[in-house]
């Protein structure tokens, strides 16, 4: 599936009632976890840009 495709995916408003989403987005933070002090996923120190961005959408 390419980026746009998932974006697209994302964008569906058929989700808003869904446990989908929740899932998927567990998901991606259980994969992105701390590893002392980096992300275990992107090698960057942790929180990595997809955490901060995850924790800014979340408020």
């Amino acid at each position: 599936m390419t980026h746009d495709e998932l974006l697209s995916i994302c964008d569906n408003y058929s989700f808003k009632d869904s446990a989908e989403p929740v899932k998927v987005l567990r998901a991606v933070v259980e994969l992105h976890k701390d590893n002392n002090g980096w992300c275990l996923i992107c090698n960057y120190p942790y929180p990595c840009s997809t955490i901060q961005a995850i924790e800014k959408e979340l408020g």
